[in-house]
């Protein structure tokens, strides 16, 4: 088990380093935020700490999502979409595509999060709910590699 847990605190802190990448959209160049609490909108993509089966990755994702409450829903057999509500003031959605190497995370839509659909803007605190989903789901992954 404590071998387990080592692989998980490394392969974690090399996705918090240098393995989650952020994608700019494929327009080229992304307008800077116009204010202080504002971040450009990215598709956040992230390498899975292990290759697991397509049913099995749905699972790791239904289940991560659960636990940091976000609301699951499988939409494609790739697609998983998630959707937060946060002190019932704030929601956002993503889709959660998973591809045989990697998983990204991909805004649908949101409220009360000053969303700008010219500029692709959003309140800050997206990216980081969404990062935190996406470390829960490898953590989840590990785990369900471990027990193979």
């Amino acid at each position: 088990m404590k071998k387990y847990a080592l692989l998980f605190v490394a392969m974690l802190a090399a996705c918090l380093f240098t393995g989650c990448k952020v994608l700019e959209p494929r327009n080229g160049a992304v307008p800077p935020p116009t204010a202080p609490g504002e971040t450009i909108i990215p598709d956040i993509v992230i390498t899975p700490a292990a290759q697991l089966p397509l049913p099995k990755v749905q699972k790791a994702v239904m289940d991560a999502a659960m636990t940091r409450d976000w609301i699951p829903k499988i939409t494609a057999p790739n697609i998983v979409r998630c959707d937060l509500s946060v002190r019932g003031k704030h929601r956002i959605v993503v889709d959660v595509l998973i591809a045989p190497d990697t998983i990204t995370f991909r805004y649908v839509t949101s409220e009360n999060m000053n969303y700008d659909p010219v500029k692709r803007t959003i309140h800050r605190k997206y990216e980081g709910w969404v990062r935190m989903l996406a470390m829960e789901i490898n953590k989840e992954i590990v785990r369900v590699d471990a027990q193979k």
